[in-house]
This record gives structure tokens, sequence and C-alpha cells, in this order.
């Protein structure tokens, strides 16, 4: 299979996108109101999104095994769990945990993968409908005060955390459905692109 030229351009804009934001959040910039904070305030949140729907459609594409996806998930997990120590809102072991749902589901068809998607996203809504999302959490510091406890550190993967799995694993299990349609035509690229 050739190479996909959007595909590529979706990671550019997606890393690009990446280093921006976290670039604002490493070096304290405050959101403004010129163009660049304008841009840096759009893109944040959607690239992270746009990188985790690339991983999906990356495993869509390729023959991967479960139990490889499983290593490489562990393999995530830890390098995401040392970042943690220096890093609060690592997205690394958020990854590892995504790959685990997306290898339960490998087998699932198109259709399935998005049912499963909605599934995630219907779930979502219900935690937060049924939960305490506020619990961890010091919003004056935002800082996770319990991250490191075992029902804090659940709570925060699966519910409350930066980037948790209820919703951020339905974004994964929509890239993996995009990845096994037919992505050749450009006009197809095109459109996924915008």
């Amino acid at each position: 299979m050739k190479r996909l030229d959007a595909l590529d351009a979706a990671r550019f804009l997606a890393f690009c996108g990446m280093v921006l934001v976290n670039f604002r959040i490493a070096a304290e910039v405050a959101p403004g109101t010129d163009w660049a904070s304008v841009l840096i305030d759009a893109l944040e949140g959607r690239a992270a999104a746009l990188f985790v729907v690339l991983a999906g459609i990356g495993i869509g594409l390729s023959r991967i095994s479960a139990g490889l996806l499983l290593r490489r998930a562990a393999f995530l997990f830890v390098i995401g769990l040392i970042n943690m120590t220096i890093f609060d809102a690592d997205i690394l072991h958020f990854y590892a945990l995504y790959f685990v749902v997306g290898a339960a589901f490998l087998t699932a068809s198109k259709r399935g993968l998005w049912l499963r998607a909605l599934g995630i996203l219907i779930l979502a809504v219900f935690a937060n409908l049924i939960f305490n999302y506020d619990q961890g959490w010091d919003w004056e510091t935002l800082v996770y005060t319990d991250i490191w406890s075992l029902p804090g550190f659940i709570r925060n993967a699966l519910f409350n955390g930066w980037h948790p799995i209820l919703p951020w694993a339905a974004f994964l299990l929509i890239g993996m459905a995009i990845g096994r349609s037919d992505l050749q035509p450009l006009c197809i690229q095109h459109r996924l692109i915008m």
C-alpha cells in the first residue's frame, strides 16, 4: 500500500498542535486575544484528540495482533507513569489504556467499532451524571490530589483525568473504523483532512 498523503498531513497537524499547546503550558503563557493565542486555544484538546484518532487509524490499517498491541500498551503505561512524576498531564499512560480497549475490539467489524464508540460516549455522559467529576481535583492548582492511590488512579483513568477512557477511547475506536475504510481515493483523504 502506498503512503496516504492526507494521513501524513494529519499527523503533521496533530504534531504541530501538540507542540504549540504544550509549549504554552510549559512556558506558563496565559491565554490572550492575539491571533497566536486564539489559534492555540482552538487547538487545545483537538490536537490530542486527532492523535488518538490517528493511532486508531494506524491500528485499523495494520494487521497487529492483540498480544503485540498489549505489549505496546504495557510499554507506554510504564513510560507514562514515569513521566507523570514530572508532568501531571501525561497522556502516554492514557494511550496505553486506549490500546487495551482497542485490543479488546480488534476483531470487531467497522460498524461494530462505530457502535462501540457510541457506547463509550453514552457511558461517559452517564458517568458525568452519576459520579462527582470534581472528586480528586484541586481546581486552584490543577492538581489531582489522590492520583497515586488506587481509587484515585482508577477514577482519574476512567472518568475524570486529563484524557480519561470515558470518552477518549471512543476516538481510538473511530480511528480504527476509519482505518478499515478505503482510504486510497483522494476525495476520501480530502474529506478526512477537513
